[in-house]
């Protein structure tokens, strides 16, 4: 029969903190093979956010683009302000991030583009998709 330190210590093993220090010790697969970069940005029209889209799917910089309305609210030159403006969310491979990152900022319209990168792990099957869109 098992003590309740015992009981106590078969707790702590399974517990999250426990888990990590025990991470550190096994071979654990790294997810960075699973990896996209993401993008998130905003664009004053459909029809820009339209020709944005196309101009990175053509030139293989994005995989997908998705977009969709939202009303922008911000301070420029000392006013407050609000805009309609439409959102872009583009997913593309790490290998063109550089190629990327230089050409949606070089194509946006806007004289301070917000533009938010993230890396961010997918399904394997995605991912593949991806790489293939962008022609790795």
């Amino acid at each position: 029969m098992e003590t309740a330190d015992q009981c106590q210590n078969a707790v702590l093993l399974w517990s999250p903190y426990s888990l990590s220090l025990l991470a550190t010790h096994i071979k654990i697969k790294d997810m960075s093979d699973s990896q996209i970069l993401t993008c998130y940005t905003t664009i004053g029209s459909e029809k820009e956010a339209h020709e944005l889209i196309n101009k990175l799917l053509n030139s293989k910089l994005i995989a997908c683009g998705v977009t969709w309305p939202a009303t922008s609210f911000f301070e420029w030159k000392g006013k407050v302000d609000n805009e309609e403006e439409y959102i872009i969310y583009c997913k593309t491979s790490l290998q063109v991030k550089d190629r990327f990152k230089k050409e949606i900022d070089r194509q946006h319209p806007y004289d301070v583009p917000c533009l938010l990168f993230s890396e961010v792990e997918t399904n394997a099957s995605y991912f593949k998709w991806v790489q293939e869109q962008t022609g790795n």
